[in-house]
């Protein structure tokens, strides 16, 4: 097979083949940097509800209203600057936005580390600290993680995308997973601060591997200066693009469930993430554990969660091509509803029961995300591909914000495992809806074929 036309291939490694200026290297620390800052990701919500209970002195009856809010802060900050950073990336390069996100991290976990040294010096109540903090950790990670799976794109030629998207996808699964595995012993062993400061020095390893280690291929950026008003340029064509994907989607009524599937399968993660640590930290006195001991455990359920994603990357090849996208949609929104609606029943969140459903959740988000990603990518029109997606991620990180809302009351003032319960309940309902337009879902498959022994 020739390589494109516009494309000349340098490589080859594992049936992917890669532009030239790319190598095997480049793939490898780029694969090393998305492990870091999946591990960098989860170091938050492991933490913080311990350190507003033992830090910040928070009482229980105010846990959810907290983490809850700076779990909405995270999505907001995201909905602002969905399309941003990857555009001026597209302008000035994936490489030069990584470092920047890098460095603006490491800092803010520096500071999040001396944030209760802060407060008592300054007179400022420390949960104001730690907004501050959430938001800026929240604008490094919109920098860092828009550039990850483009630049993997930038590496492969077109016809090798798949590959090295589920190289992508089985990375991420695989970096959440080992995160809960590795970071939850360690909240037992660390101080609270010495945890934190973890941030600042995964921080610093991804901008030393960013450096030396990647290699800018950037299709057609512009060697300029960044200048305010290229940002406020920027900010304005991601919304208009969002405009300009809506009629398109609203005609489609495969496209519209799609985008109902991203609105309650990216909050089930998000309720996971605010919530389930928060409910094992407020309980761990109730099960004669220590706070730090609840972490840990907690870390072990949720990781999986994790192994059944991964479980997921894994099989997609075969499972979407043997069984279709709708199929694999459906099937995953069911599994992860009913686990989330069992996990809200339970009162314990250290049983082998919480185990399965965590893990059932898991491998029902993961496939019913792969099913309607491929499914969208099917559906929009090519020339549209990146607005409808956008648009896709807007509606996951509408439906976080609506959810984890939503679920703030219900931890505080019904029980903290309802939230769970709402998470599942809402995925059944788009489960449903999928049923009563199962005709409108066009389903693009390819089964392997079946040879007649005689003519």
């Amino acid at each position: 097979m020739q390589p494109d036309s516009s494309q000349e291939m340098q490589s080859s490694y594992f049936g992917i083949s890669l532009r030239e200026g790319a190598t095997l290297y480049n793939i490898a620390v780029m694969v090393l940097v998305v492990f870091m800052l999946q591990v960098l990701f989860q170091l938050w919500s492991i933490i913080i509800p311990r350190y507003l209970m033992e830090v910040a002195h928070l009482s229980r009856a105010h846990l959810g209203k907290v983490t809850g809010s700076m779990g909405i802060t995270y999505d907001i900050i995201r909905v602002l600057f969905i399309g941003v950073f990857g555009a001026l990336a597209d302008r000035f390069g994936r490489k030069t936005i990584l470092l920047l996100g890098a460095i603006v991290s490491a800092v803010c976990y520096f500071y999040f580390a001396f944030a209760g040294k802060l407060s008592i010096m300054l007179g400022i109540n420390l949960v104001i600290l730690l907004f501050a903090a959430r938001i800026v950790i929240a604008l490094s990670m919109q920098m860092m993680t828009p550039q990850l799976l483009p630049t993997f794109f930038d590496y492969s030629l077109p016809r090798c995308r798949g590959r090295i998207a589920a190289v992508f996808g089985f990375t991420m699964s695989l970096g959440a997973f080992l995160a809960y595995r590795i970071l939850g012993p360690l909240s037992k062993k660390l101080t609270i601060d010495e945890f934190v400061m973890l941030g600042s020095w995964i921080s610093l390893a991804v901008f030393i591997l960013v450096l030396i280690g990647v290699v800018d291929l950037t299709p057609g950026r512009d060697k300029v200066t960044l200048k305010w008003k290229s940002i406020w340029d920027t900010i304005k064509r991601s919304f208009r693009n969002i405009k300009e994907a809506w009629p398109i989607v609203r005609k489609k009524p495969a496209l519209m469930f799609c985008y109902g599937v991203a609105f309650v399968e990216k909050s089930d993660i998000a309720v996971q993430v605010t919530f389930f640590f928060a409910w094992c930290v407020a309980v761990a006195r109730q099960f004669s554990m220590t706070r730090g001991e609840a972490t840990a455990e907690a870390a072990a359920v949720v990781s999986w969660g994790a192994v059944m994603s991964l479980l997921v990357y894994a099989i997609s090849g075969f499972i979407v091509d043997r069984f279709g996208r709708k199929f694999v949609l459906m099937a995953g929104l069911l599994i992860s509803g009913l686990g989330f609606v069992f996990l809200g029943f339970l009162d314990n969140p250290f049983t082998l029961l919480a185990v399965m459903a965590v893990g059932a959740r898991g491998f029902g988000t993961g496939a019913a995300t792969l099913g309607s990603q491929t499914l969208v990518s099917d559906l929009a029109p090519k020339e549209l591909l990146g607005t409808i997606m956008g648009g896709f991620y807007m509606a996951a990180a509408v439906g976080m914000m609506v959810v984890v809302a939503l679920s703030i009351y219900l931890f505080d003032y019904v029980g903290f495992s309802y939230p769970f319960a709402l998470a599942g309940g809402m995925d059944l309902v788009i489960f449903i809806w999928g049923v009563c337009i199962w005709k409108k879902i066009p389903e693009t498959r390819n089964r392997p074929k079946r040879v007649r022994p005689f003519p």
